[in-house]
């Protein structure tokens, strides 16, 4: 009988621990695309990205950070606006040492709205796309980030039967988190 008391105890006292290094930030992002569409013969185009966040940070090694962004990108001959809603998840492998977090994303992008001239045809078509970004940050002690992310999806937004195309972005850019427990 002592013996579970000792193991609930512990693990009261395991979760107390664990709960007072959890915290959440809300924030705001902004930055700049480098964007092409690959399989299409069109240059890249730069353009920009404005979105928002909360950051909850789960211990000093590791922050889920849920983001809605609006982005505009596609080509040099393609407009293609999306509201991505994506869940990045941030790594910090020596926080105690220096505040660089790589992260890893998933997202779903929603065509906004797309406008085509006539070297895009049919790229106006597609609806969604489906991506994944990896990146690389530093955060500094005041609550700003600053990140660069490479975005790819795997969706072919070309809308056409003849033609492949899929996003392929870099962003780089700026985040600024809020801290009210100050």
């Amino acid at each position: 009988m002592k013996t579970k008391i000792n193991i609930i105890i512990v693990i009261l006292l395991l979760s107390i621990k664990i709960n007072s290094q959890v915290t959440f930030k809300p924030g705001v992002r902004v930055g700049l695309n480098s964007s092409k569409i690959d399989g299409i013969n069109d240059d890249a185009k730069t353009d920009f990205y404005i979105g928002i966040f909360g950051e909850l940070k789960l211990g000093n090694r590791y922050a889920l950070q849920p983001e809605i962004t609006y982005s505009k990108q596609g080509s040099e001959n393609v407009d293609l606006n999306y509201v991505s809603i994506g869940l990045a998840n941030k790594f910090y492998f020596f926080p105690e040492e220096t505040p660089i977090f790589i992260l890893v994303k998933p997202s779903l992008d929603i065509n906004a709205d797309s406008q085509t001239n006539s070297s895009g045809e049919g790229l106006s078509k597609i609806d969604a796309d489906f991506s994944f970004a990896a990146g690389i940050g530093y955060e500094f002690p005041f609550g700003l980030d600053i990140e660069a992310r490479y975005v790819r999806g795997i969706l072919d937004v070309s809308g056409s039967s003849y033609l492949s195309g899929y996003n392929s972005v870099i962003k780089i850019g700026a985040a600024y988190k809020f801290d009210f427990r100050k």
